[in-house]
C-alpha cells in the first residue's frame, strides 16, 4: 500500500507550508497541514474523492450538467472526471480536482463514456492506418 500523499503532485507536501496551492503561507506553531480549517476543508474537497464528489454535486445543484435534468435522488447522478484517472486510483488524487469534475445522470454519463471509448479506437484505429500507410511507402 502507498501513501495517500504520492498521489498529490500538484503541491509539495514536504515543505512546512499551507497545502492548498493558491495560499502556501508557511506554517507556525503546531499546524503541520494548513495554515487554517478552512484550507483544509478546501484541500479535502480538491482531493479527496468522497468530498470532491459532493462538492461538485451541490455545486451543480443536483442537476446534470449535460441534460439539465434535476434528478430526484443524488444516488442518481454520477460524477464524471473530465482528464480520465486512467487505472489510478480515485480515493485521493489531483484529477479529484473541481474544473475536473462533472456531475452527469446515469443516461448521460453512460453516453459521455462511450463518445470517448469510441474516440480512443477510432483514434487507436487511425494510428495503425498510418503506421500501415508509412511501412507501405
Amino acid at each position: 500500500m502507498t501513501y495517500w500523499g504520492d498521489a498529490v503532485v500538484c503541491v509539495d507536501l514536504s515543505q512546512r507550508r499551507c497545502r492548498v496551492h493558491t495560499c502556501r503561507k508557511t506554517l507556525t506553531g503546531r499546524r503541520t497541514a494548513y495554515c487554517c480549517d478552512e484550507h483544509g476543508t478546501e484541500f479535502g474537497r480538491n482531493h479527496w474523492w468522497n468530498a470532491a464528489r459532493w462538492e461538485a454535486l451541490r455545486r451543480a445543484g443536483y442537476v446534470c450538467q449535460r441534460c439539465r435534468a434535476h434528478q430526484r435522488f443524488v444516488e442518481d447522478l454520477h460524477v464524471h472526471h473530465i482528464a480520465p484517472l486512467d487505472g489510478q486510483s480515485r480515493g485521493v488524487s489531483c484529477l479529484n480536482h473541481q474544473e475536473n469534475l462533472v456531475p452527469l445522470c446515469a443516461p448521460c454519463h453512460r453516453a459521455v463514456e462511450r463518445d470517448l471509448a469510441e474516440k480512443v479506437l477510432w483514434g487507436a484505429r487511425m494510428d495503425r492506418a498510418f503506421v500501415t500507410l508509412a511501412q507501405r511507402t
